[in-house]
């Protein structure tokens, strides 16, 4: 008979003894693959995926021979991050599993978890899961994220004024401004941004695109890639605009109903563990894997 004093102290803190029963229900949902969550944080201080994120993965992954036998299932809920992190991530999925990677947004997946999404064979999205541009996301100098679009079209537009200022006019203020622009950053920032398509393009040729040509993946990808498209970095791309645009169903996307049983679960385990990442609010954890046998974390 189980302790109710456990119990009550089980659900205060959330713990993985509560969270690893939905993620057997989930498992027996979607063809008994094996189920891994991948959690970062959206609140400061933010759990962007990092490189090191993968070698995290790879450690709650290789604790199970079950991953090649039934296939792997990532949960991944995250503003984004490193796309180089992004792709090496898709790679440790795609060994693990023999290929056999497919994830499910129980919330949002942006920037390099969207890059993440698109390495998988199959997508799973509610009507309300999130999906996002994949530009990368910088920490700026006010400790905010923000794309990399957004920078670069500031220093470019500060450049044309200064450019093109009127001999008599004063340019200083311009000056001042392109100060807090660091030029070999600038490069960087447009390296990394040619560098986000290109690793969509690569794993969704190589995944669940494959056998279509590079333009047409491109054109497929371009609400992901365009910013005059999207508008801004956080504005969210959900299952109706991927149909939408995709008018063939290229994309391996199954909708998950609202009303579901999968969804019920779904929706039960995100809660849960959005409540132990940030208890009452307040971040505890920028990160965390979990599986049905490990969970590991990184403290806020």
């Amino acid at each position: 008979m189980k302790n109710p004093a456990a119990t009550v102290r089980a659900e205060l803190s959330q713990g993985s003894d509560l969270r690893r029963p939905l993620l057997a229900k989930i498992s027996a949902l979607c063809e008994n693959r094996y189920v891994a969550a991948f959690y970062t944080s959206f609140k400061p201080p933010f759990g962007t995926i990092t490189e090191t994120d993968a070698d995290l993965l790879a450690d709650v992954l290789s604790s199970t021979a079950n991953v090649k036998k039934h296939g792997l299932l990532l949960l991944i809920n995250s503003p984004g991050g490193s796309p180089m992190a992004a792709e090496r991530i898709i790679k440790i999925c795609r060994e693990c599993s023999d290929g056999n990677f497919a994830v499910l947004v129980p919330g949002q997946a942006k920037s390099a978890a969207t890059l993440i999404a698109f390495g998988a064979l199959k997508i799973y999205l509610a009507p309300t899961s999130e999906l996002g541009p994949i530009d990368v996301q910088i920490e700026w100098v006010d400790g905010s994220l923000t794309p990399a679009y957004a920078i670069l079209e500031a220093y470019d537009e500060l450049l044309k004024r200064g450019l093109s200022l009127n001999k008599d006019l004063h340019i200083e203020p311009v000056l001042q401004q392109l100060q807090n622009f660091d030029a070999a950053r600038i490069r960087e920032l447009r390296d990394l941004r040619a560098l986000g398509e290109d690793i969509a393009v690569k794993v969704l040729k190589s995944g669940m695109l494959q056998g279509h040509t590079e333009v047409v993946i491109r054109k497929l990808v371009e609400p992901f890639t365009d910013p005059d498209r999207h508008k801004t970095h956080g504005r969210p791309l959900y299952l109706s605009d991927i149909a939408e645009h995709d008018k063939k169903g290229l994309f391996k996307v199954e909708s998950v109903p609202l009303d579901g049983e999968l969804w019920r679960n779904v929706s039960e385990f995100h809660m849960r563990m959005r409540g132990y990442m940030a208890p009452q609010g307040q971040p505890q954890y920028m990160k965390v894997f979990e599986s049905l046998e490990s969970s590991l974390v990184v403290g806020a």
